[in-house]
């Protein structure tokens, strides 16, 4: 290790040489995790300069992150600016090195077939989305700047200051419409107002297609995942939800659907106003605080919890009385994970209650509270987390 510290002190003056710099990478890169781990305890333990503290929460976060990515043990917290780098730039170089190193670690040892335990500090999901126009062409809605991102058939498309997906429908418009289709993924939310001011929240791995402008007497949109509406009034055009097993009928209303197909069913919830749920086995008309449960063979009413149904919709992760298998489906979705299970898990009916955008970890340590254990691991998939007893 005298080696490797002779020549990393020269790599940071910048009197390295090029053959020196080789034989530096080679050495971290064959270095035993131990030897890495003293390496940085020995430089990351001092007092950091005052015109270097605004530094201690960025290099705290990374340092963190690598020693989860190693499975070292947690430790007290410790300063991590190096008392002695005279150079902000020097600390980035050393991050680098680092991260550099332990990632080709894990990555080699994943594509053997094996996996890396990490830490369970993975991040909520964002606002992410892709809008495919009726000509085909995609736009990642994230990355979009505000402002106009196209026009179709007479009506601009545009992303508000808010980040959200808007439509104005200009003058002579044609009576045909194209058709837009906005998804979001895994981990990914966005809000979309339509062309006659209904206004849709739609959740992680979701999808609705509706036309860019509304002709004819219905106003009719197709959704596959879970999504909020907010219903612009208009008596003269009855507003249209279709999804997999089901259709609504609103005229102005505010209500979530859940449709997504690994859970089975679909549930409609209403806040206000009044919908009507049509299926092949029936119909129901609901009136606020009620919600119907459609299946393959029937349509149940029932009352509905609507601070529940609205949680996620409203910020927050809410269960109450939920079994483990419909929380990790959600799980899955909002984390941009995989689960899987391990052992027989108890029959228990769980309770929780956080804010979304709360870390993994956050809500783990929630769900430990009733005897159920998880372990997060990086395959060569994935994140993956295993839900064992």
């Amino acid at each position: 290790m005298k080696r490797i510290e002779t020549l990393y002190s020269k790599y940071l003056d910048g009197t390295i040489t090029d053959a020196e710099k080789k034989e530096l990478f080679d050495r971290i890169r064959n270095a035993d995790d131990q030897s890495l781990e003293q390496l940085s305890e020995k430089y990351l333990s001092q007092e950091p300069p005052e015109d270097l503290s605004f530094l201690q929460e960025k290099t705290d976060r990374v340092f963190s992150k690598i020693k989860g990515q190693l499975n070292l043990e947690p430790e007290p917290k410790k300063h991590l600016i190096w008392h002695w780098l005279p150079y902000v730039a020097a600390i980035i170089i050393t991050t680098a090195v680092f991260i550099f190193i332990v990632n080709q670690r894990i990555t080699s040892r994943v594509r053997s077939g094996d996996f890396v335990q990490i830490s369970e500090d993975i991040p909520a999901g964002t606002n992410r989305a892709t809008l495919t126009l009726g000509n085909g062409r995609s736009i990642s809605l994230d990355q979009a700047n505000a402002g106009q991102i196209a026009a179709e058939q007479g009506v601009r498309i545009l992303k508000t200051d808010e980040g959200q997906l808007a439509y104005e429908v200009l003058a002579n418009t044609p009576n045909s419409a194209a058709y837009n289709t906005i998804s979001t993924p895994n981990g990914g939310q966005f809000t979309v107002t339509l062309p006659d001011g209904t206004t849709v929240y739609l959740n992680a791995a979701s999808t609705l297609k509706y036309p860019t402008s509304f002709v004819g007497a219905e106003r009719h949109v197709e959704l596959s995942g879970e999504a909020y509406f907010e219903v612009a009034k208009n008596k003269g055009r009855t507003f249209t939800v279709s999804t997999d097993k089901q259709k609504i009928q609103v005229l102005g209303t505010h209500f979530n659907v859940n449709s997504y197909q690994d859970n089975g069913q679909i549930i409609t919830t209403l806040a206000e106003g009044s919908v009507k749920v049509i299926t092949s086995t029936g119909s129901k008309l609901l009136i606020p605080g009620q919600q119907t449960i459609v299946n393959a063979n029937s349509i149940k009413l029932q009352e509905a919890d609507l601070e529940t149904a609205m949680a996620w919709k409203n910020g927050r992760i809410e269960y109450k009385d939920a079994d483990i298998q419909t929380i990790m489906a959600d799980v899955a979705r909002w984390y941009n994970i995989e689960v899987h299970y391990e052992g027989s898990l108890p029959e228990r009916r769980f309770m929780a209650s956080i804010r979304r955008d709360a870390n993994l970890a956050s809500l783990l340590k929630v769900l430990r509270l009733s005897d159920i254990n998880f372990e997060m691991r990086q395959t060569a998939q994935g994140k993956l987390l295993i839900v064992k007893p």
